[in-house]
């Protein structure tokens, strides 16, 4: 896959290239849900990995989490809440009220 320019190119080309790579092989093996180029891409698996890491103690321990917003991680978010554990989550680009 050839590099393409995303909001994060061009400040790192290391990660720029480690991207490509990683973005690559989520395309090749058929992991990722959908277009996984530009962003952290939902996968297949990851309501498996959300209950993977809420066997972990420190997740038992836990009363409040943060979270990254990508679709990836929506299977933690909801665990958490549903697990009555406080939820923190950035909400970048959504500096406009909608």
């Amino acid at each position: 896959m050839e590099e393409r320019i995303t909001p994060w190119s061009g400040h790192d080309l290391v990660k720029d290239r480690l991207r490509t790579t990683v973005w690559t092989q989520l395309k090749v093996q058929g992991a990722a849900v959908g277009e996984p180029v530009g962003h952290i891409p939902r996968f297949v698996g990851n309501d498996c990995a959300a209950a993977q890491l809420a066997l972990l103690s420190v997740w038992q321990q836990a009363r409040v989490i943060k979270c990254n917003p990508d679709h990836a991680q929506a299977p933690v978010r909801l665990r958490a809440l549903q697990e009555d554990k406080m939820l923190y989550m950035a909400v970048p680009r959504l500096t406009e009220e909608r």
